[in-house]
Parts: structure tokens; C-alpha cells; sequence
């Protein structure tokens, strides 16, 4: 409204919901093998600590066996899942609903928001995600002719992290007091190197909009690359922690029971 060219706005925001729900779907896709394998996983382990080993344990029992300390360390196991099984549910739920509360305040969201931005690969993702969102939303406002300050105060609120809004609000402080945009963001550590190279191309050459929206494509597509590679790591992964598991399992529980047939033949 303020640029008089709503419908010139309107497009690239249209463009960008598309990428945005193109790109949720790469990683629900990516994430559901995973996600399934997880579940998989907790619930057979579950399974096995609270109904298959306690059987195992009675049957030890009776044979009064001297046990390995790994299939001691299993029944232990085993015996505390069943102990204090509802108070960890318990436990997990309220931690849930404190964390849902706690996020909700600002200094909770913010917290979040930093600790999203240090996660080892899904970290370095998170930032990909909030800059290209940043450069789509600033290329946007800035060829409807919006000015640069106003330009910042409202991608500032519209990039989705704490860390990112106060650091652009930080920008157009600099930029209200004189500074130019490049050196206004050269001062924050968050922004990529380069992020700060196209703006400053942008500015000398009077082509903003156009350098900035470049720097969207191109973090766009490191998104959909690192989203493909993590969803094609995780897999194996998790298959091979599922094997170890049920491997562990399966020789704690199978090597008494050999023990205990070699010595009654």
C-alpha cells in the first residue's frame, strides 16, 4: 500500500508461499522413512523392556543361572522401564507442556530461535531457510518502491526468528542514521558473507532488488540440496542404530539360554 503496487507485491509473495509449501513437502518427505523407522524403533524397544524381557528374567530365575553383566545390565534395564514407566510419561508431558508455555514468551521464543541457529547441520539449514525468506520478502518490498527503512521494518517482522528481527532492526537503525545497507549489515555476524557480497554489488551497480533476489535463489536451492542429503544420511543411520539395538537385545537375552542348554546336556 505504501508503494502503490499491490499487485506487484502480491506476486512474488504468492511465489513464495508456493516455495514455501514445495519446500515443506521435500522435507516431510524426506523426514517420513525416518520418522516411521523412529517410531519403530522406540516401540519395539518398548515392547521388548516391558513385556519380553521380564519373561526372560523369570525364566533365568528359576534356573538360578549365574548371568553375563550384560544380561543383568538388560533385566536392570528392564525392570526400571517397568518401575517408572508412567511417571516418565508423566515427566516427558509436562516438560512438553512447559516448553510449549515457555516458547510462547519472548525471551523463551528467543532462546529457541538460537539455539535452532547452533544445531549441527539442521542449524546451518535453519539459517538457509530464514535468509532466503529475508531476501524474497526485501526483493519484494524494495521493486514495489517501498523505501529501504520501511523496507526492513517490515521483513524484519516477517522473517520468523528472533535473532534475524532484532538484527534487522538493528539495520535500519543504521540505515535511518546514515549508513548504507551493505555496511549496516557487514556489523552482523548473522548475515552470510555472501549475503553482504550481492547487496554490495547491488548498491554500486543500482541493481538491489535484483542482487538480493539472487541471493534467494540461491539459498532456495542450497535448502532443497542439504534437505535431499540429510533425508538420504538419516536412513541408513537409523537402520544401523535399530540393528545394534535389537543385536544387543537378542545376545543378552540368547546367550544364557545356550549356557544354560550346554550345561543341562
Amino acid at each position: 500500500e505504501p508503494g502503490g503496487n499491490i499487485s506487484g507485491v502480491l506476486k512474488p509473495i504468492a511465489s513464495q508461499l508456493e516455495q514455501t509449501i514445495a519446500l515443506k513437502k521435500k522435507v516431510v518427505s524426506a523426514v517420513m522413512y525416518p520418522a516411521v523407522l523412529i517410531v519403530m524403533t522406540i516401540g519395539a524397544i518398548s515392547i521388548f523392556l516391558l513385556f519380553v524381557i521380564p519373561s526372560f528374567a523369570k525364566v533365568f530365575e528359576s534356573f538360578n543361572a549365574k548371568l553375563p553383566p550384560i544380561t543383568l545390565a538388560i533385566f536392570a534395564l528392564s525392570a526400571g522401564a517397568k518401575t517408572y514407566f508412567i511417571p516418565f510419561v508423566a515427566a516427558v508431558s509436562l516438560g512438553v507442556y512447559l516448553f510449549k508455555k515457555s516458547v510462547q514468551t519472548p525471551l523463551g521464543r528467543r532462546a529457541l530461535d538460537l539455539w535452532l541457529l547452533n544445531v549441527p547441520i539442521f542449524g546451518g539449514l535453519d539459517r538457509d531457510i530464514i535468509i532466503a525468506r529475508i531476501a524474497i520478502n526485501l526483493s519484494a518490498v524494495l521493486d514495489s518502491g517501498v523505501g529501504m527503512i520501511y523496507g526492513l521494518d517490515i521483513v524484519s517482522r516477517a522473517c520468523g526468528n528472533k535473532i534475524y528481527e532484532e538484527a534487522l532492526e538493528r539495520v535500519m537503525e543504521d540505515v535511518r542514521d546514515g549508513a548504507s545497507f551493505s555496511a549496516a549489515l557487514e556489523k552482523r555476524s548473522v548475515f552470510t558473507p555472501l549475503m553482504l557480497q550481492m547487496v554490495t554489488v547491488g548498491e554500486e551497480s543500482g541493481k538491489l532488488p535484483e542482487m538480493i533476489q539472487k541471493v534467494a535463489v540461491y539459498y532456495e536451492n542450497r535448502v532443497d540440496t542439504v534437505v535431499s542429503r540429510v533425508g538420504t544420511l538419516i536412513e541408513p543411520i537409523i537402520l544401523v542404530f535399530l540393528g545394534l539395538v535389537i543385536g544387543v537385545i537378542v545376545i543378552a537375552l540368547m546367550y544364557p539360554i545356550v549356557t544354560i542348554s550346554s550345561a543341562l546336556h
